[in-house]
């Protein structure tokens, strides 16, 4: 009996690490597949945090944009503008750290609500958290690291009015795609 519950709780393990590391690549993948769309450049990069978030839930879903974020700051060029650790300094490295606190936000608003509206509240409190640390790391870098005086009012539209709009489309795309794919992965 004792060895059937191993033997499960393993592969279960094995079944979340390995989606674990698909979303890792996924993630890579989407910061650089780019679409220009109006004047906003459309990213997958959100897209894929954010089904981290829903289809892995919070614990795994997090660990995927974590793993991504210590790959990238350990060499590896997966982020949008290289990678090593100074890209701690990037403006938009706020915006990454939003992510895996985001993927964790909408795994666990979603654990146990499996409908689309839940989805799309959850993906919208993601996208949310991610404007809330990213922003504010962008400010911080610009004006204080990179000493440059950039008015509050240029970076919130840069930084967050402009991109808004797409974001806001990204977690409908996603939660739909959760909603439509979920019955097949649970």
């Amino acid at each position: 009996m004792w060895q059937e519950k191993t033997d499960k709780k393993n592969r279960l393990d094995i079944k979340n690490m390995t989606m674990v590391g698909v979303f890792v690549v996924l993630i890579a993948v989407g910061a650089f597949i780019k679409f220009p769309i109006w004047f906003i450049p459309f990213s997958l990069q959100f897209i894929f945090t954010n089904l981290a978030g829903l289809i892995l839930g919070k614990k795994y879903g997090a660990l995927a944009v974590i793993i991504y974020a210590i790959v990238g700051l350990l060499g590896v060029p997966i982020f949008t503008a290289g990678g090593g650790i100074g890209y701690v300094f990037q403006p938009s490295f706020g915006y990454i750290i939003g992510m895996a606190v985001g993927a964790f936000v909408v795994g666990h608003y979603t654990e146990n609500r499996r409908d689309l509206k839940s989805m799309i509240i959850g993906s919208l409190l993601n996208m949310i958290v991610i404007y809330a640390i990213g922003l504010p790391y962008l400010v911080l870098i610009i004006n204080v690291y990179l000493s440059k005086a950039v008015a509050l009012k240029t970076l919130v539209v840069s930084g967050f009015l402009i991109t808004l709009p797409g974001d806001i489309v990204k977690c409908y795309i996603s939660a739909i795609f959760t909603k439509k794919i979920d019955k097949h992965i649970r």
